[in-house]
């Protein structure tokens, strides 16, 4: 840092034994998050995700991880799928500056420099397309003559596989398993964080010289002590701005 500003030092590319230190760093830290978070069971041989047989969305979630049919008279069974023989690959050349384990894939080949700013609109708008695209692409979605759900797949599986093969009842079925839990994807911002008491909206601020004393007021005024060893729900009634 100078002056209270980042300063960038140009560096080489990262060669192999340090992407891959990376991707185990990021691995190490990915599974520790999951398992804090309940969702995965630590093991020595190898961690598993902490489904419920009981529960019928975790259900649905776990089948299709274990490549198996969901529900219908299959339910349990190894999922359908169509292969090409002649699209098998034994050996992949690996790609630049890009190392994968277990299902984790890091790759930094792209990068631009700062004055590039095409590139870096284009590599933004990538990186956009990427993480809100659909789960399902409908251009390569059919049925077949035997009344079957046909997903094609973008690129064909190492073995060959081309496509997956469904019941209708069973793809309805990983259709619902995309769907959040009820009221899971749902935020309340009437509810205090600090306290859990009742905010309410006191003003709507759409200036931007008003709203930029503000914001730095707030950041440098910290909530007090008694306020922040109140119950949850039994707070007081706070005031909330929305600053837009």
């Amino acid at each position: 840092m100078e002056h209270n500003q980042p300063r960038f030092h140009r560096v080489n590319a990262p060669d192999r034994q340090r992407l891959d230190k990376l991707l185990n760093r990021i691995i190490a830290r990915v599974m520790r998050r999951l398992i804090k978070d309940g969702l995965l069971i630590q093991d020595q041989e190898q961690p598993w995700l902490d489904f419920q047989e009981t529960d019928i969305v975790d259900t649905l979630n776990a089948a299709p991880i274990r490549y198996r049919v969901a529900v219908g008279p299959g339910a349990g069974s190894r999922t359908l799928t169509l292969k090409n023989p002649g699209l098998q690959r034994t050996e992949t050349q690996p790609k630049p500056f890009t190392v994968d384990r277990n299902g984790f894939s890091l790759g930094v080949a792209v990068a631009c420099q700062g004055q590039q700013r095409e590139r870096l609109e284009r590599l933004c708008r990538y990186v956009t397309r990427y993480v809100t695209r659909p789960a399902v692409c409908l251009e390569r979605l059919s049925n077949n003559a035997a009344g079957q759900v046909s997903y094609e797949l973008k690129h064909p599986f190492r073995d060959g596989t081309t496509h997956i093969l469904f019941t209708p009842v069973d793809f309805l079925a990983r259709l619902a398993a995309l769907v959040p839990r009820p009221r899971s994807n749902l935020i309340d911002i009437f509810v205090c964080p600090l306290c859990g008491g009742t905010l309410r909206v006191i003003a709507d601020v759409t200036d931007p010289d008003a709203i930029q004393p503000i914001l730095a007021h707030l950041r440098q005024r910290a909530p007090p002590d008694a306020v922040r060893r109140q119950r949850p729900g039994k707070g007081p009634q706070n005031d909330l701005f929305a600053a837009i």
